[in-house]
């Protein structure tokens, strides 16, 4: 079997010598703009896809991980000249997306000790004095009690 190439000319006068298989015709001289259009951007795509970012760990299990996963995919991606920017974008807001997730489980964990700590509006109030970072904590009026160990 023998590998047929086209051999029409190309702008430049040379023959074009894309290879053919069986029955097809060359994507770039088929006589249909918009085959031949949609073909270059088949390859753009494929060579920006051969720009991504190569052996990136990507751990987003802890804030250690979350931290070096970004200062990976940074210093990798400042060493690529024509990197993949939407590849690069979408790990990002996946970090980004990871420490929102974190922030939301740790808000969850601490009104959970709070509300077995203080019941009710005391509860609250602890809340509303540790969200407001511009002030320092105070006291709650009223006698304090001992915490007793559960096993939580």
């Amino acid at each position: 079997m023998s590998i047929k190439l086209c051999g029409k000319p190309t702008k430049s006068g040379s023959s074009c010598g894309y290879r053919l298989g069986d029955g097809r015709e060359c994507p770039h001289h088929s006589g249909d703009g918009s085959a031949a259009k949609r073909f270059q951007m088949k390859g753009a795509l494929a060579s920006q896809e051969a720009q991504t970012i190569p052996d990136l760990t990507v751990d987003l299990t802890s804030e250690e991980g979350i931290a070096l996963t970004l200062q990976g995919l940074s210093e990798k991606a400042a060493r690529i000249k024509n990197v993949n920017l939407r590849r690069i974008a979408e790990i990002r807001q996946c970090c980004n997306t990871a420490v929102s997730l974190r922030q939301a489980a740790a808000t969850r964990e601490l009104n959970q000790s709070l509300l077995r700590l203080e019941h009710g509006a005391r509860a609250v109030a602890v809340l509303q004095q540790m969200k407001a970072a511009d002030r320092i904590l105070k006291p709650l009026p009223g006698t304090p009690r001992k915490l007793e160990a559960n096993g939580d």
